[in-house]
């Protein structure tokens, strides 16, 4: 069961897309869509990865949340999620059917990335 807080947590990020919509439509008249870019959401779940039951609960939370801010997102135009662990990605993006993962090794990118050693 959630609490009401997670419910606001759940749904912030939505909701400021939807306010930044509304005001810029309001100041300019013309009708744009936000782009959400998340860094580093593992962190979090890699910290618990000892803690089953709190990994768990995270776990679900993050799918609501990820849930809320990209698919049940009206006013987004564009998501990025970086910095994320296969694992971690696995476990909450995939089980919201919104998302392909990339990484920098995909061939649409391989010309674009130079490693050194």
């Amino acid at each position: 069961m959630t609490t009401p807080d997670e419910n606001a947590l759940a749904n912030c990020v939505r909701q400021l897309c939807e306010v930044l919509h509304q005001t810029y439509e309001g100041e300019t008249g013309r009708s744009k869509s936000a782009i959400l870019l998340v860094d580093e959401f593992d962190k979090p779940l890699n910290a618990l990865v000892d803690n089953e039951e709190e990994y768990l609960k995270l776990r679900k939370f993050l799918q609501r949340f990820f849930g809320q801010s990209f698919k049940a997102n009206d006013t987004l135009v564009r998501g990025l999620v970086t910095g994320s662990m296969p694992i971690a990605h696995n476990a909450i993006v995939l089980t919201n059917d919104f998302a392909q993962p990339h990484t920098i090794f995909h061939n649409r990118y391989a010309k674009l990335v130079v490693l050194r050693l």
